[in-house]
């Protein structure tokens, strides 16, 4: 149940009309004391997402009579500069802390006196978010065969390779009270954001405030994203990257006993689910009954679209898919008949390219000729291959086809055979056994295998004699000293051999020193390229108009593999005849990933958002409320439903003689 904060049953009572009370200490370990001099002018304080909490403190030096002091006497400007400064207002319960910061600037009124130097101070504070942005962090520490090591580079949290897979690069065991980089374990984020604050911002050994983790701070330990790192940033930028608004979250700092803690909320007023993936709900609720409050002065509520889309669209990379393409002289499996694929991998080299080649210089010397056929311009001369122009993608069975919710489907989706490129990696790792569902990791334990590159298969002429000049036996193109290239503009590959037409048997008839071994009709390459697709999951309102608006966002590091059915993968060892073909077979899908974002936009820009900003007499206690969701807002007997969380809390001391102390609640959402 939500509690009244303000209203006939709000357990608040009236503020007296005492001053707020201004302490201070030059360094934290000393002990507050009570500072008449200083004036509380206005305040602030806020969640993070929303602003920097902030004081504006006054003073006064020359001839001058304070009113607590019996007389006039003369008084010398004041030096509060890098202080710690509390305020405290007198409510029932006692006084409450409604600031707590550092002072950090002065500005100086000047008025001129016969007796001396006069005129009026003004401070400004801030609070402890500061101290997060000022602090850089760029080193790391690490445990290294159990000796702790000071790096001059920081690495990502959970970095990803060049293909995204994520590297848990976390200790395995706390040293003192925190992980540290050095080992293969996953962070979560709670986990680093505890080493951020031991190894970077919490001073209490040296005698400054201790910072803790508190509030929903059990949502991190269910986050294990990869957190990007630059050469530096400062701690307030990586704890809002380990405490992101897009998932639902924030946070606010709260004074404690001896330093501050990072309180974790919600953003949420109701559980969000998609697909499985869940954001919680913030379980501290208020609610405001400003028709009958006598204290209430102001009440302004406002419902806005802007932020509201008719589509949501959350976009992860472009689809991969692997496959195999065989020319047209591959046989099945050592029969005579052709292989039923055989044919979808043709030259990429002219006719006229090839009889330039071929006749070289013209010299009658075979040494000349084949030094003469190594010129660059020949480097597509029985090398390169790809697809055919008019390739149909074997009947669109290398275009997967995902539906909203980022499953696979029966048929082909759109694509194009106008743009190509080639991957220069297969999504396949070394020594996984892919004729499985799910496939098998055969490395040893810890060992992370690497990505295949591209692949290619070739046969040899038969030594037997030339009563059969073939022999299916297939060999891997480096086992014969062949490099393979992905093709930058088409979807095949460049076979570098040296000389080139070491791969033109039955196509070569020219001298040369070097007989032809392999004819390349013979090929069998396996490649991969990004589809016309992308991983993605929508959510569209019933009638949804294009003016509705449509929202999409990226999540980069979301990929989806596939693998395209009559895949080769290798030689049958048991028979080099054949070769080891699997698919299809979905081998990644980061779908997962989409939908805890998905849950967290839908939250945040599906629906119309409601705002309130409540104007109420009176310096009241209020920051307690900082991250509580006010649900509604009730106004003779109508509730207005606003069900976002409370902001910003601000206070300010009268301006005229008819003014009275001030404090406004803001709410909204982080951006």
């Amino acid at each position: 149940m939500a509690t009244t904060i303000i209203g006939p049953t709000a357990a608040t009572g009236a503020v007296t009309a005492t001053p707020p009370l201004v302490y201070v200490r030059r360094t934290w370990s000393d002990s507050w004391t009570w500072e008449p001099s200083l004036r509380f002018r206005r305040g602030s304080c806020h969640t993070t997402g929303a602003d920097l909490d902030m004081a504006e403190l006054e003073s006064r030096y020359g001839y001058d009579k304070a009113p607590h002091e019996a007389g006039f006497s003369t008084k010398l400007p004041a030096d509060w500069t890098r202080a710690w400064v509390r305020v405290d207002v007198v409510a029932p319960g006692g006084a409450q802390t409604i600031f707590l910061g550092r002072i950090s600037g002065e500005g100086r009124h000047v008025h001129g006196q016969d007796n001396g130097p006069s005129g009026r101070q003004t401070w400004a504070a801030y609070g402890p978010l500061q101290i997060l942005r000022k602090i850089h962090v760029g080193r790391s520490f690490w445990l290294v065969d159990g000796e702790e090591k000071e790096l001059g580079w920081i690495p990502s949290l959970n970095r990803r390779d060049e293909l995204d897979t994520i590297r848990g690069n976390r200790s395995a065991e706390k040293s003192g009270d925190s992980y540290l980089f050095g080992s293969t374990a996953v962070w979560t984020h709670r986990d680093f954001l505890e080493y951020l604050l031991d190894r970077f911002v919490d001073e209490s050994d040296a005698g400054g405030p201790a910072w803790t983790i508190g509030g929903q701070d059990e949502l991190l330990d269910e986050l294990t994203e990869t957190v990007e790192m630059a050469t530096t940033q400062t701690a307030a930028e990586i704890i809002r990257r380990l405490i992101p608004p897009r998932l639902g979250l924030d946070y606010k700092i709260t004074p404690t006993a001896d330093g501050f803690e990072i309180t974790v909320f919600s953003l949420l007023s109701q559980e969000t689910s998609f697909q499985g993936a869940t954001l919680p709900r913030n379980p501290r609720s208020v609610r405001v009954d400003s028709g009958s409050a006598k204290e209430n002065i102001r009440t302004h509520l406002a419902t806005s679209d802007a932020q509201a889309f008719g589509k949501v669209r959350i976009l992860g990379r472009r689809l991969v898919c692997a496959f195999s393409l065989y020319g047209p002289a591959v046989l099945a499996n050592g029969n005579v008949s052709p292989h039923p694929l055989a044919g979808d991998l043709v030259k990429r080299w002219t006719n006229t390219l090839q009889s330039d080649y071929e006749n070289g210089s013209g010299s009658s010397d075979p040494t000349v000729l084949d030094q003469d056929r190594t010129a660059e311009r020949f480097r597509t001369v029985f090398s390169a291959f790809g697809a055919p122009n008019d390739w149909d993608l074997y009947d669109g069975k290398c275009a997967p086809k995902l539906d909203q919710a980022g499953q696979r489907q029966d048929g082909p989706a759109d694509f194009q055979t106008r743009v190509r490129s080639t991957l220069s990696w297969l999504p396949l790792r070394q020594g996984w056994d892919y004729t499985v569902d799910p496939p098998i990791d055969g490395n040893p334990e810890g060992v992370e295998a690497d990505l295949r590159p591209p692949a290619a298969w070739l046969t040899l002429r038969n030594p037997a004699g030339e009563a059969d000049p073939w022999s299916e036996a297939y060999q891997p193109a480096e086992a014969l000293g062949v490099g393979v290239h992905a093709l930058r503009d088409d979807w095949g590959v460049l076979l570098t051999a040296n000389p080139r037409h070491l791969l033109a048997l039955g196509h070569f008839l020219e001298p040369s020193a070097v007989a032809p071994l392999v004819d390349y009709e013979t090929t069998v390459i396996t490649i991969a390229v990004e589809t016309d697709q992308r991983l993605c999951l929508e959510v569209e309102i019933p009638d949804a108009a294009p003016s509705d608006g449509v929202y999409e966002t990226v999540v980069p590091d979301a990929h989806y593999w596939f693998l395209a059915p009559d895949t080769i993968l290798d030689v049958d060892p048991a028979d080099p005849t054949a070769l080891v073909s699997a698919g299809p077979l979905e081998l990644r899908n980061d779908a997962d990933r989409l939908a805890l974002v998905m849950a967290g936009v839908l939250a945040r820009y599906y629906a119309t958002r409601a705002r309130a900003e409540i104007h109420v007499k009176g310096l009241l206690p209020w920051t307690g409320l900082l991250g509580q969701i006010l649900e509604t807002v009730e106004e003779a007997g109508a509730a207005h439903q606003i069900q976002a969380p409370i902001t910003s809390i601000e206070w300010s001391m009268p301006q005229g003689p008819n003014d009275s102390p001030l404090t406004v609640i803001r709410t909204g959402f982080a951006q």
